[in-house]
């Protein structure tokens, strides 16, 4: 079992009272247990953002409504012929690409979970 290592470094910067108090408004929307964790999570990941998970239940029931209809789609084109399969194919990568940017979002939470 991996163990978390002990942080004994230490990083300081100075900040000006609009940059604190621009930094704490940030940290206190993004719901980590501290600023530490807010400025590390920054720093390391480069980005940071909180979604709300009832929103994001809403995305993913759309993408696979989205989906459906693709699917319908190309069911009636199969049988009409009037589209080339190279049209389906392109929208099938716009919609796996939606699939994996919302996986990229979950494991973002993930991350802030911890």
């Amino acid at each position: 079992m991996e163990t978390e290592q002990k942080r004994e470094r230490i990083i300081r910067f100075r900040v000006n009272d609009d940059e604190y108090n621009a930094i704490a408004e940030a940290y206190e929307e993004s719901g980590l247990d501290s600023m530490s964790d807010y400025i590390r999570t920054i720093a390391i990941d480069r980005c940071i953002f909180s979604i709300d998970k009832d929103e994001l239940a809403k995305l993913r029931r759309a993408i696979s409504a989205i989906s459906s209809n693709i699917n319908q789609i190309a069911i009636r084109v199969n049988s009409t012929g009037k589209i080339y399969a190279e049209d389906l194919a392109e929208i099938k990568k716009g919609v796996e690409k939606a699939w994996q940017q919302q996986a990229c979002i979950l494991l973002l939470l993930h991350r802030q979970e911890r």
